[in-house]
C-alpha cells in the first residue's frame, strides 16, 4: 500500500526526465543508480527519500514498448500484489511528446485488469488533471498534487495542495497540507520538499491560509486592464525586453516597484477625468445622431439610438472599474512582501466616484433625449404659413 508521500515521490522521479534513458527495474535500485545525476540537478535528496520508503521496496518501473525520450506517462507496478500506478506528465510541447489513445492505455493496462488487480493514477499540476480524467474513464482512483482548480476534478480524485497554494473556486476534492517552514525559493517547485508528511507518509492536514484564499479570489476576479487605464497608472515606456502585452496581473507585478501612494491617488483622479471625457464624447455623439433622424423614422430610431449609447456608457464604466480593480488587486497581492498598500479604502472611494459619474451621465443622457424629443415635437407643431392666392 503506497502512502501519499510515495505517490509524490514517484511523480517527482518521473518529472526529472531521467527515467527514459534507463531500463525497467526496481524503483529503489533506479533511484540509487540515478543519485549522482539527481544531485547534479539539485535533487539528490529525492533518491535518498525514495530509498527510505519501505512501501516502494517491491515496486518497479515498467518501461513500455514505444516509449519515446519523453513519454507522457510512466507505469509503475507491484507484480506480487498486482497493483499498478500510472504517473501522468504535463503536456509537453516538444517533438517527442505523444498523446496516448484510450485503446493504447487499455492495452497497456489490460494485464492488471484481467488479473483483477488495482490501478490508480497520479500526477503533478496539469498532469494531475489528466490523471483524474483517465482515472474517471476507467473507474479508478487518482491521487494528484497541485492540479488546476478552474473546474471540479472528475471522478474519484483527491487533489493535495500546500496550505498557501492558490486554488480555484472548486475545493470539494482539495486537501490542504501543511507546508514545510523556511523553504528556499528553489524548493517551492518540488512538492516532496514543500509538503509536510508524518513518519508513515501521510500528509499533515492544514486549513487553507488567508493568503491562498486571497490569491485564489484574485486570479478568479482579475482580468485584463484596458490600455488607456494602464497608461494612466503606468505612464512610462515599456522596458526593453519586458513582456507587457497582456496588461494583466503579471504586468502589474513587473511594475509594482514604480508605484507610491501619491502616484496611485493621482492616477485614480486621472482615470475619473478620462472616464468623464469618454462619457461626454459618447453623449455628444448621441445628440448628433438624433439630430440627423428624419421625422418619418423618429419613433423607431430614437429609442434605438438612445439604447445603444446608454449601453455603451454602461459597458465603458464597467470595463474601467474592472481595470482599476485588477490593478488594485495586483498592488495588494504583490506588495505583501514589503510595506503593503491599503487599497481597500482606495477601491471603495473609486467605486463611489465611478458610479456617481455613471448616475450623473444617465441623467445627462435623459436630458439630451428629452431635449431632442422636445425639438422634434416643436417642429411638428409649428404653425404652417398661410398665403392668400387671388
Amino acid at each position: 500500500m503506497l502512502s501519499v508521500k510515495d505517490y509524490i515521490l514517484l511523480c517527482e522521479l518521473a518529472r526529472t526526465g531521467l527515467l527514459p534513458a534507463q531500463q525497467s527495474g526496481g524503483v529503489l535500485e533506479l533511484a540509487a543508480g540515478l543519485e549522482a545525476k539527481l544531485a547534479g540537478i539539485g535533487q539528490g535528496d529525492l533518491a535518498q527519500q525514495i530509498g527510505r520508503s519501505a512501501n516502494l521496496v517491491d515496486w518497479e518501473w515498467d518501461r513500455r514498448e514505444g516509449d519515446g525520450e519523453r513519454p507522457d506517462r510512466y507505469f509503475f507496478v507491484h507484480r506480487e500484489h498486482n497493483h499498478g500506478v500510472v504517473v501522468m506528465q504535463e503536456p509537453a510541447e516538444t517533438p517527442f511528446s505523444h498523446t496516448y489513445t484510450m485503446d493504447e492505455f487499455m492495452a497497456a493496462l489490460r494485464p492488471i485488469a484481467e488479473a483483477k488487480g488495482t490501478l490508480s493514477f497520479t500526477g503533478l499540476g496539469q498532469g494531475g488533471w489528466r490523471a483524474a480524467e483517465l482515472a474517471a474513464l476507467l473507474g479508478a482512483g487518482a491521487v494528484v498534487f497541485g492540479a488546476p482548480g478552474e473546474e471540479e476534478l472528475p471522478g474519484r480524485a483527491v487533489n493535495y495542495v500546500g496550505e498557501d497554494d492558490p486554488v480555484g473556486a472548486y475545493t470539494e476534492k482539495v486537501v490542504f497540507v501543511k507546508q514545510q517552514g523556511e523553504l528556499k525559493e528553489e524548493d517551492e517547485a518540488f512538492y516532496y520538499r514543500k509538503l509536510e508528511f508524518d513518519p508513515a507518509g501521510n500528509p499533515v492536514i492544514a486549513e487553507q491560509s488567508e493568503f491562498s484564499r486571497f490569491v485564489s479570489w484574485f486570479y478568479q476576479r482579475a482580468g485584463t486592464v484596458e490600455p488607456e487605464i494602464w497608461g494612466l497608472f503606468f505612464p512610462g515606456p515599456e522596458e526593453e525586453g519586458a513582456l507587457l502585452a497582456d496588461l494583466g496581473v503579471y504586468s502589474v507585478y513587473l511594475q509594482i516597484g514604480s508605484l507610491n501612494r501619491e502616484g496611485i491617488l493621482r492616477s485614480v483622479d486621472e482615470t475619473i477625468r478620462y472616464a468623464g471625457k469618454v462619457l461626454t464624447a459618447n453623449r455628444e455623439a448621441m445628440v448628433r445622431e438624433l439630430a440627423k433622424v428624419g421625422d418619418e423614422d423618429y419613433h423607431a430610431r430614437v429609442p434605438e439610438i438612445a439604447g445603444e449609447h446608454a449601453a455603451r456608457a454602461s459597458a465603458f464604466v464597467e470595463r474601467t472599474y474592472d481595470s482599476v480593480q485588477t490593478i488594485f488587486m495586483g498592488i495588494a497581492l504583490f506588495s505583501l512582501d514589503r510595506e503593503p498598500f491599503d487599497v481597500e479604502p482606495w477601491m471603495a472611494g473609486f467605486y463611489d466616484r465611478i458610479h456617481e459619474l455613471l448616475d450623473g451621465e444617465q441623467t445627462k443622457l435623459e436630458a439630451c433625449l428629452d431635449q431632442a424629443i422636445a425639438s422634434h415635437l416643436e417642429r411638428l407643431l409649428q404653425m404652417p404659413d398661410f398665403t392668400l392666392e387671388w
